[in-house]
């Protein structure tokens, strides 16, 4: 087995900036605080993908080429999913102080539930979009 101590550093390095960058990202998703825009994420990618591009071109080191290889395409990967998604702008069907439109749900016990049944008494209504 060949063995190049800098090639296997680079490689090494390719691998823990894109691994480290999709735990950061990954974080962000779960505390629901994902930018619109992730350019600092797609910079980190890119800057591994190029790092591992440059362990291309040391000499010959087994373990490092594949650990390139692997950040070379988990880069390049984070990058074209987060281009080719796209999170829609926030528009608000409901202002504060406007009438709620009337919708029919089921409820825990599986019966019908219609908000204009509850017209005139106070309510709070709280819709959560789970994160998933």
């Amino acid at each position: 087995m060949i063995f190049n101590p800098i090639t296997l550093l680079l490689g090494l390095l390719a691998m823990i900036i894109v691994r480290a960058n999709r735990a950061w990202y990954r974080r962000k998703i779960k505390n629901i605080q994902v930018p619109r825009k992730p350019i600092t994420h797609q910079l980190l990618a890119a800057l591994g993908v190029a790092v591992a591009i440059f362990t291309f071109t040391r000499p010959l080191d087994v373990i490092g080429f594949l650990l390139a290889a692997v950040a070379l395409l988990a880069g390049i990967r984070f990058i074209y999913t987060s281009l080719s998604s796209h999170i829609p702008p926030k528009s608000f069907a409901v202002r504060i102080g406007e009438p709620v439109p009337d919708f029919t749900a089921l409820d825990g016990d599986g019966n019908a539930f219609t908000l204009s049944s509850l017209r005139g008494r106070p309510v709070l209504v709280k819709f959560f979009r789970g994160h998933w």
